[in-house]
């Protein structure tokens, strides 16, 4: 068993809340019997426990969401940097190619 566990089972909120806050305890052990927190205060009819566990829940999805969402948007742009550095810059090689082609282009519109 947790601090949390024993929080939820003896109908504690507020030491819920602060062991969630400043603990940044664990949601999702389970004690001796398999049971989570969540699942002692749902049992022992602790509303206000299950709501500070369901909430801390929520929050904690909400700011994993996020994360990712970040860490996409970092990896798009360091893909977008890496796909600008890889395209062609106007290297004489590059430029010869610009060149014969508009020479190409012009010739074709003559004939």
């Amino acid at each position: 068993c947790t601090p949390l566990h024993y929080a939820a089972e003896w109908n504690l909120p507020h030491t819920l809340s602060v062991l969630l806050e400043i603990g940044n305890a664990g949601l999702s052990p389970e004690n001796n019997h398999g049971k989570t927190a969540l699942a002692i205060a749902k049992s022992r009819g602790h509303p206000e426990c299950v709501a500070v566990i369901s909430q801390e829940m929520l929050r904690r999805e909400d700011t994993e969401a996020k994360e990712k969402e970040k860490r996409a948007q970092v990896m798009d742009d360091q893909a977008r940097q890496v796909a600008a550095a890889a395209l062609p810059s106007d290297t004489p090689d590059h430029y010869h190619t610009k060149l014969t082609w508009t020479a190409l282009v012009k010739l074709t519109s003559i004939l």
